[in-house]
């Protein structure tokens, strides 16, 4: 099966659009956020070199081994069981995750750019970029408590007001109204 792996991405023009959006907006990054999702294809790697010298010594870390398909007549791989960074395939796995939690929260994806998640009833737009998520709506109390919700299921790092999303710095000038 060919994947997409780039298909739940935001687009450039909705992270952009996003900033002159007239509204509240926070920032989260998803820590560890690959390693929520699990893996669709099976996928093998070569065991880190000194490894097998440490799980000779060490029965604790020979049956984590044993855990993820170590076989010693073929002693130099194992078989990943969570997604990791390195993988091309590791950012549709977590957004696949983020989806169906945004999903039990609300949030649809928007059909012409499915990185970006609308709540209709509350008006919140939810913009995500492999493990970033940009929080826009015209209610602080309401994305503050979102935030706590989704830290619930999985940790994460609220950076606060947007300030910064994805190298871009964003400077406002809410009086003057200008971005």
């Amino acid at each position: 099966m060919q994947l997409n792996y780039y298909k739940l991405l935001a687009k450039t023009s909705s992270y952009i659009l996003s900033f002159v959006y007239k509204a509240r907006k926070r920032v989260i990054s998803k820590d560890r956020a690959f390693l929520n999702s699990a893996l669709r294809e099976e996928i093998y790697i070569e065991i880190p070199k000194g490894l097998l010298d440490l799980a000779a010594s060490n029965k604790a870390i020979y049956k984590l081994l044993l855990k993820y398909s170590y076989n010693p007549s073929t002693p130099n791989i194992i078989k990943l069981s969570k997604a990791l960074y390195s993988l091309k395939q590791s950012p549709i796995e977590w957004q696949d995750k983020l989806k169906i939690l945004l999903k039990s929260l609300g949030y649809l994806p928007l059909i012409l750019d499915p990185g970006v998640f609308y709540n209709a009833k509350t008006c919140h737009f939810i913009v995500t970029y492999v493990d970033n998520c940009l929080f826009i709506g015209p209610d602080i109390g309401y994305i503050t408590d979102l935030k706590k919700r989704l830290n619930k299921v999985y940790a994460i790092e609220d950076l606060g007001p947007a300030a910064y999303f994805l190298g871009v710095q964003i400077i406002r000038d809410r009086p003057n109204r200008r971005l």
